[in-house]
């Protein structure tokens, strides 16, 4: 027998929870489904200041304060041929944290379990009517709801049901990415800048996750500039060519986890809402490259604009076609407005070296 719910939410991540949240505060009854037992590794620790009002909407703020995370007020960029740095500090608000993503993560969905229901389980089908879930006892759950927000990141449960197309934009690009500890951190208020720093085959970040020397650090190419098959040595090769990184990460660095790699493209759905019934909201929706860390902003934006538009058609009674027309333009502006910002700082990352000739001569398909 099924069991009704006024939102079903895929996905337990930063895009699922506050969609969750949101529809809580509204008054909804909301289901959320997750697939892995948290706390689990995620890529993209960096968060921005922008993010400081939704959080605070969603009753997280106070939360993540007292969590003990890096308070990050800038970044440093090493950027262009020759390379110069350029010091920003944080926009708005002025600070935002580097966060270990399994702890962050964690917490959000432990403020999901308080207010709404949460399930551990696996969609086995999703249907115009019913998700299906199967737990880990093996136990089959049929959901109902008038709407579904589909938050599964790039396993995109619903797109990929409904055959709906991923429209990629410019090169396919590869991160090789780990955690170190022991690194040296700048000086002063500095401390905690995300340094983000220009190679001949690509670009390399540095994020501080604690004050004791726990770093992320990655390298973003493409697959033909990466051509080592041992993926922490071509990580240290781009690290030791570089000029500041090089100097914060120990000659010899311990790592805290294994080396990891993800391809990617600029890439968003052709169909943000379908059937008038599912929103597609963070990575199942959209993925733009790391370059200005908006991945987990990204998350929050669409996540609670989806849960926005819901009430709106729920309770205000808007037209459910008005409502995704809405969802639809603002969604598309946010990823083309985000993926004009930076290939533009890539179309001036270099001039000579084949990687940055490459962008600088399509410019990632930005007409």
């Amino acid at each position: 027998m099924a069991e009704n719910f006024d939102v079903v939410i895929i996905g337990g991540g930063p895009g699922g929870a506050s969609s969750a949240l949101l529809l809580d505060q509204f008054g909804y009854k909301v289901c959320l489904v997750e697939k892995d037992d948290f706390p689990r590794f995620h890529i993209g620790e960096s968060l921005l200041s922008m993010s400081l009002p939704l959080l605070r909407e969603l009753n997280f703020l106070s939360v993540i304060e007292s969590a003990g995370f890096l308070k990050k007020y800038g970044s440093v960029f090493i950027w262009g041929e020759p390379s110069r740095i350029i010091n920003l500090g944080m926009p708005g608000h002025g600070y935002a944290w580097q966060v270990d993503r399994a702890k962050f993560d964690q917490l959000l969905l432990e403020e999901c379990k308080k207010k709404v229901t949460v399930l551990r389980g696996k969609v086995k089908e999703v249907s115009q009517t019913t998700i299906t879930v199967a737990s880990p006892a093996d136990r089959v759950l049929e959901l109902r709801s008038p709407f579904v927000i589909d938050a599964s990141g790039h396993a995109r449960h619903v797109a990929r049901t409904f055959g709906v197309e991923v429209i990629r934009h410019g090169y396919k690009r590869k991160a090789i990415f780990t955690r170190f500890s022991g690194c040296r951190l700048l000086e002063g208020q500095q401390s905690s800048h995300i340094v983000t720093e220009v190679t001949q085959d690509g670009w390399l970040w540095f994020i501080p996750l604690d004050s004791h020397g726990a770093a992320s650090v990655g390298f973003v190419s493409t697959s033909r500039h990466i051509t080592s098959k041992n993926l922490k040595s071509e990580l240290l090769t781009q690290i030791k060519s570089s000029h500041l990184i090089q100097s914060l990460v120990p000659v010899n660095p311990c790592m805290i986890e294994p080396v990891r790699t993800q391809s990617y493209w600029n890439s968003i759905v052709s169909r943000p809402v379908i059937n008038k019934r599912f929103f597609l909201s963070g990575d199942s929706l959209m993925f733009v490259d790391p370059l200005f860390s908006t991945g987990v902003h990204s998350s929050f934006f669409s996540g609670t604009l989806a849960a926005r538009c819901i009430d709106a058609t729920l309770s205000n009674g808007l037209d459910i076609g008005d409502v995704v027309r809405f969802y639809e333009r603002k969604v598309r502006d946010y990823y083309n407005r985000t993926r004009s910002m930076i290939a533009l700082l890539y179309s001036f990352g270099g001039e000579t070296a084949p990687f940055w000739r490459l962008w600088k001569d399509h410019n990632d398909g930005i007409t």
